[in-house]
Order: structure tokens, then C-alpha cells, then sequence
């Protein structure tokens, strides 16, 4: 009996273990309204965000910019079902996809390990490429730069 509660035991440290690496791991999700075919980015940003949670991120842990702040599916009532969400009180999109909510987004995550997709270059981004957004674009590259309010930090986790 004594070794089945020590079972039980070292088991649920490791599955509070692990619920807490997961609440850790933080992603960011940009697709702005530039882009020129708009079903096809709220497709792939939709499937994205779904790929990430089923790999363990918890679904406040990803923030969505998107296009002008909406999920594609609230104002195109057209678009297909499959790139909805199941449960109707859940949003995908956190802010619309502008430079000061990227700012902000940055400045939040603390994090220095934030997995960044972007529709425009997919999970690579290369550094010193200009990121469109709505209003304009930023420079992705490195914090340490001189020009901190215009560069974000990009690293893989």
C-alpha cells in the first residue's frame, strides 16, 4: 500500500511538472491585413494556433494579431466552419496585427524563448527582414540593437 502512494505521488509531481513547463511556453501569432489573399491567412493562422495547443501550449499562453482585431469567421459569417472554434465564447484573434500591439506583445512576454509565426514567412523568420503590419512595418531582429522601439526579437524555443 505504501508504495502505491508513493506511486500515486511521484506521479502527480510529474504531471504537475509538466502542466507548468506547458503554461510556460508562449507563442505569437502575426498575420496583418496586407496579406493578399485573407480566407487562405486566417486558414493557416487558424490551423496554426489549433497545431499549437495540441502541442501543449496553453491557449492564453498564444497571443493572435490578426488583420484589424477580428477573427476572420466573425465578419466573413461565410468562411468555412473548420476554421472556427468548437466553443462559441472562444476567440482566436487577441489584438489587431499593428506596431504598437507588437510592441506591447514583446514588451509582455518576458519570455527570451517565444515561438513567432508570421503568415508572411511561416515559422523561419529571417532577421533583418521588414515584418508588414497594418500600420507599417518593423525590422525583425535583434533587442540589443541600437533602435530597440523598432525590433523585435525573434528566437525559436
Amino acid at each position: 500500500m505504501k508504495n502505491i502512494k508513493h506511486t500515486i505521488l511521484i506521479l502527480l509531481a510529474i504531471c504537475m511538472t509538466n502542466i507548468a513547463v506547458a503554461q510556460q511556453k508562449q507563442a505569437l501569432l502575426i498575420t496583418p491585413t496586407t496579406t493578399t489573399d485573407a480566407y487562405e491567412a486566417w486558414k493557416q493562422t487558424f490551423k496554426q494556433w489549433q497545431k499549437l495547443q495540441k502541442e501543449g501550449y496553453v491557449r492564453e499562453n498564444i497571443t493572435v494579431l490578426f488583420a484589424d482585431g477580428h477573427d476572420y469567421y466573425e465578419i466573413m459569417p461565410w468562411v468555412h466552419m473548420l476554421y472556427k472554434p468548437e466553443n462559441p465564447n472562444i476567440t482566436v484573434t487577441t489584438a489587431p496585427a499593428t506596431k504598437a500591439n507588437l510592441e506591447k506583445v514583446m514588451k509582455d512576454k518576458k519570455q527570451k524563448d517565444i515561438y513567432i509565426w508570421t503568415y508572411q514567412f511561416g515559422t523561419e523568420i529571417p532577421v533583418g527582414k521588414m515584418l508588414k503590419l497594418n500600420d507599417g512595418e518593423m525590422e525583425v531582429g535583434s533587442r540589443k540593437s541600437e533602435d530597440r522601439s523598432r525590433k523585435t526579437e525573434v528566437r525559436r524555443p
